[in-house]
């Protein structure tokens, strides 16, 4: 898999919806929009200078007043039918600042699209604390990321049921559809593979990593796009391994980081809990970081304690704490 030029982003884009969005959808893309780049955001000013949060802003809002007029939407749907580089550079400007940060071997469309069973908390505007708290999740990480050049975030919890899948999810969904990063979540608790079973569609028999793994699928043939959006992608286990240490320490999971790294911005991977598996410790050397989930009120300090001194050297980066105040319908972190 190797990265793709870059190049401008459209309308569509812009807004994070389909090209068969109805006028409804565009409207809460724009409102959604305006709440993270003019709005009182945290997150957006932790990592937008005033200068680029107003370009950013201006684009979005040309993109608005285009496909909310049935008649200029028409015509731009026409236009990019003809020529999609003219389009770009018509609409968007060549110093527009939106510009494709990183890649894909191909394009979205290329890849198998599948839906959430569920929905997150980040998504929408029925968890707004919770959706900000995850924006504050990404800037700290961000800010890793430009320090240190760190790119995968391994999240993982001391025992099982403290929210590490939840939480792995909603911070790569705002990383991807919200921030406008290219995301892939890599599901590595090939044991519980929660994020196949309980979080995508599907029939169930499709290729994931336990295929490649068992060289029974290739990279791209399992790697799947999630809709709404262009920009989050997933690697899910799509089957239970009871030899999931056998798998996960062979030379073909470091050339899967590897590979996800060069064509993806972030790599969060959904690990499983630390305390009853020897899976952690294969992975923890394969991550650049590791965040630690914990359950407020439920798991106990020694647990805890020797979770986070079992995290190997240097790359424990913090905890999420999960469920502090039931006011936030435990999302808040």
């Amino acid at each position: 898999m190797k990265p793709m030029k870059n190049r401008k982003k459209n309308l569509y884009e812009l807004l994070n919806v389909s090209q068969d969005a109805r006028t409804n959808e565009i409207e809460d893309a724009f409102r959604r929009a305006v709440e993270l780049y003019s709005g009182d955001s945290l997150a957006a000013y932790s990592l937008y200078p005033r200068v680029e949060r107003e370009r950013l802003f201006e684009s979005i809002t040309a993109a608005y007043e285009t496909l909310k007029d049935p008649v200029k939407k028409s015509e731009y749907d026409l236009m990019m039918k003809q020529d999609h580089s003219e389009i770009i550079s018509r609409y968007s400007g060549e110093d527009s600042g939106i510009a494709e940060l990183m890649g894909l071997a191909q394009e979205a469309g290329s890849f198998r699209t599948v839906n959430l069973k569920r929905t997150l908390a980040a998504m929408g505007n029925s968890e707004p604390t919770a959706s900000e708290q995850y924006r504050i999740l990404y800037t700290r990480l961000k800010k890793l990321k430009e320090k240190d050049s760190l790119k995968t975030f391994a999240i993982t919890s001391s025992v099982k049921g403290e929210g590490k899948t939840v939480t792995s999810l909603n911070l790569a969904y705002v990383i991807a559809e919200e921030f406008k990063k290219k995301c892939v979540i890599l599901e590595c608790d090939l044991r519980n593979p929660e994020i196949s079973s309980n979080y995508l569609e599907g029939r169930g028999d499709e290729p994931g990593l336990v295929s490649v793994l068992k060289e029974e699928a290739e990279l791209r043939d399992a790697l799947i796009r999630i809709s709404p959006g262009d920009n989050l992608y997933c690697l899910p286990a799509r089957h239970r391994a009871a030899n999931s240490s056998e798998l996960l320490s062979q030379t073909a999971m470091e050339e899967i980081i590897r590979v996800l790294k060069e064509d993806f911005e972030y790599v969060i991977i959904d690990c499983p809990p630390i305390a009853p598996l020897a899976d952690m410790n294969i992975i923890s050397r394969l991550a650049d970081g590791m965040i630690l989930v914990i359950r407020a009120g439920k798991t106990p300090r020694d647990i805890v304690r020797s979770a986070v001194n079992s995290i190997k050297e240097g790359r424990f980066l913090g905890a999420v704490l999960n469920g502090c105040l039931d006011t936030f319908k435990g999302y808040y972190y």
